[in-house]
């Protein structure tokens, strides 16, 4: 689906040793409805492109489809479950959530616009469903 490239930046060559190295944290930061060239290398983003130089940057993660939600479910599922925008189902494929909780790790979401902290429900102006696939997630 993607290629991550490290250790040498953004625009250096890819990094790596050919092992997979042991991190305590992973962060997935997804910049909606912005193309790559309006993020990266960007002088007004300068933080975001410090860590993609710094850590590592996806340069072939494609969407599979035009609106929104079949992207974050291939993201998250390795399948698009729906392709309409409005599912409100509960999606009962195994997903990185089920896999970190099976690891026994912890797993946050930080959603811009989130009505309250935990919230789980529908869509409430400004905050989008769509664009936070964990609430569909059961964990068991």
């Amino acid at each position: 689906m993607g290629i991550a490239r490290g250790g040498g930046g953004a625009s250096g060559p890819p990094g790596g040793t050919g092992s997979i190295p042991v991190v305590a944290h992973v962060f997935v930061l997804v910049e909606e409805n912005h193309a790559y060239g309006d993020v990266i290398g960007n002088p007004a983003m300068p933080y975001t492109n410090s860590l993609a130089t710094r850590y590592a940057l996806a340069t072939q993660y494609f969407a599979n489809r035009h609106n929104s939600l079949p992207n974050y479910f291939m993201l998250t599922v390795g399948d698009m479950v729906a392709t309409n925008d409005l599912f409100t189902g509960v999606v009962t494929s195994d997903n990185v959530v089920r896999a970190f909780t099976a690891a026994g790790k912890t797993w946050k979401i930080y959603a811009e616009s989130l009505p309250t902290p935990g919230y789980v429900n529908g869509s409430v102006i400004p905050y989008a469903r769509i664009t936070t696939p964990s609430p569909i997630f059961p964990t068991s």
